[in-house]
Order: structure tokens, then sequence, then C-alpha cells
């Protein structure tokens, strides 16, 4: 069951809820020590959301073949029809009612533009290429570079990308044995990558205002092929 809770207080990290009589029973009779939660933002969405929907939605309904001749896939759908069925499919994956453009939320929407975000960047390798890049699109940058390393796509333009580190690898260590846990990284492709190297890390991100790369994790390393030392692995004197 679901039901609506009144946030009365925040205090050091904890908050306090006024809950319904009917969750109280059933957390009684199911013995739940655990319980989702989902903040209510007050907010409208902004302007800028707004524009950022439709434009993502005009692209994916452009790569299905919406306005050509001759049909990409079976069939093709308008950008309104593509924004309807990505918002169920947004809304199921999250447990969530269905909504639309008229009321949404500033924090739904901006998942809900993360989720489109991830769903071009997964289909890049389609074929489906969005007129902005992706990250002038991007709610959370640190979200969507930590995707594009995941997928291997550049940050800036979606193409193929390759690892570059922020924090470099020192002279005469190598690559495949150094512990790459902890070191920030973004995925470039080779153009890209050049221009980094060849500009110095601040004027090229203050260039394209991205975050300086993120903090590679062991999920991410492990994908990527890259060491990375067991959690438990006892520290070398």
């Amino acid at each position: 069951m679901t039901c609506r809770a009144e946030i009365v207080a925040v205090s050091a990290g904890t908050v306090t809820l006024a809950v319904c009589e009917e969750f109280i029973r059933a957390v009684e009779r199911t013995g739940a020590k655990q319980a989702d939660l989902r903040p209510v933002d007050p907010r409208e969405h902004s302007r800028e959301q707004h524009g950022k929907v439709f434009a993502l939605c005009a692209d994916i309904s452009a790569w299905s073949g919406h306005g050509k001749t001759e049909l990409i896939f079976w069939h093709w759908v308008s950008p309104e029809e593509a924004r309807y069925a990505l918002t169920d499919e947004f809304c199921a994956q999250e447990g969530l009612e269905r909504f639309s453009m008229a009321d949404v939320d500033m924090e739904t929407c901006r998942d809900f533009i993360t989720f489109l975000v991830d769903f071009c960047l997964v289909n890049a390798e389609h074929g489906l290429h969005t007129k902005q890049p992706l990250g002038k699109l991007a709610e959370d940058a640190e979200r969507y570079i930590y995707a594009c390393l995941l997928h291997r796509k550049c940050s800036l333009c979606g193409r193929p990308a390759d690892l570059h580190h922020i924090d470099a690898i020192q002279m005469g260590h190598d690559r495949n044995e150094v512990e790459h846990v902890g070191r920030r990284a973004i995925a470039l492709c080779r153009e890209h990558h050049e221009e980094a190297h060849r500009q110095g890390v601040k004027t090229f991100f203050d260039l394209y205002h991205l975050p300086r790369g993120i903090k590679l994790d062991r999920y991410l390393c492990g994908r990527l092929g890259l060491n990375a030392r067991p959690e438990n692995a006892e520290e070398k004197g």
C-alpha cells in the first residue's frame, strides 16, 4: 500500500513523518522494517525543463522515422506519441501515477529528463542522435557523465569514447596495475580527448561547463576493465 505522509520535522539527518493509521496497522501487521519514500515537490517544473522534454521527445520521434518517406522501423511515432509512451514507461518504472506536462512538479520532471537522456544515450549506437548535445540537456551532470562512462559515449558529442583520466597516472606506473577506484575520469571521443590535453583541465572544463569528471567506483571499473582492488584487500605496506 502507499499513503501520503506529512513531514513534521527534519533535524540532524532524521526526518519525522506523520502517517495515516492504515499505514501504521500495515507496518504492525507485516513487521516491515523499511518503506519506500518519495518527496512531493511543491514547485512547478520550469520553462527550461519543459523545453528539454519536448526537444528530447522530438529527437526520439525523428529517430523512429516520423516525417520521413522511408520508415526506419516498422512504425513511426509522433513527438506527442513518443512523450506519452515514454511517460508511461517512466511512471511504471518509478511506481508513479501518470502525469501530464501541464502539472508535473520540478523534481519529477528532473527525473523524467534524466530518464529520456539515458534512453537517448543507450540508443545512440542504433542511430538516435539529438540536435543539442545531451550534456546540455541533462539535469544531473554527474549522473550523465557516469552514464557516458558506462556506455563508452563521449560526454560532449555522443560518439564512441575512451576513458580520459582527470587524475593523471604518474609516469612509470602501469595503467593495468594501478588501482583506478577513486580516480576522477570522463568519457571523451578521440577529438575531444586530444582537445582536453591541448587546453588543460581547467580551460577545457570551463569551456564546456562540465564537472571535472567523476570518481570511478568499483562497478564502473569492472565494466570498463580497469583494475580495482577488492574492498577487503589489505593495504600494501
